[in-house]
């Protein structure tokens, strides 16, 4: 059956979500998840979290080789975020992506979070 990588939501580690990847488990998906993003100093956590994209490329390439195939990308919130750049700086890793609840800007409001940013009225 098909690969399922999950990636949790900030401040969710993987646990938190036993009963949803235990029910793709049952339906004969193979489920992995990172347990928690943030915590692994080869991986820290900075503006824009390229490191934690990295993170999840790299648990991503691991699994996809046991598998044989390429995963399905299925994040909760920050993990959806994490899911789609991973998925666009590694295409040979995703079978596709599957976003839930996440932060995702497009248009002008990506543009005035951007402007925000670099003036320093919010945090980067």
């Amino acid at each position: 059956m098909a690969l399922v990588v999950f990636s949790h939501g900030n401040s969710f580690p993987g646990a938190t979500y036993r009963v949803l990847l235990e029910s793709l488990r049952r339906r004969g998906f193979i489920v992995r998840a990172i347990d928690k993003f943030g915590h692994d100093e080869k991986y820290p956590v900075t503006s824009n979290w390229p490191n934690l994209v990295q993170q999840l490329g790299d648990f991503t390439a691991r699994e996809v080789e046991k598998a044989g195939e390429p995963a399905f990308l299925v994040g909760h919130s920050l993990g959806g975020f994490l899911s789609t750049m991973c998925a666009a700086r590694h295409p040979q890793l995703a079978r596709g992506v599957v976003m839930l609840d996440s932060p995702l800007l497009g248009g002008w409001r990506a543009t005035a979070v951007g402007v925000a940013k670099r003036t320093q009225l919010v945090g980067s």
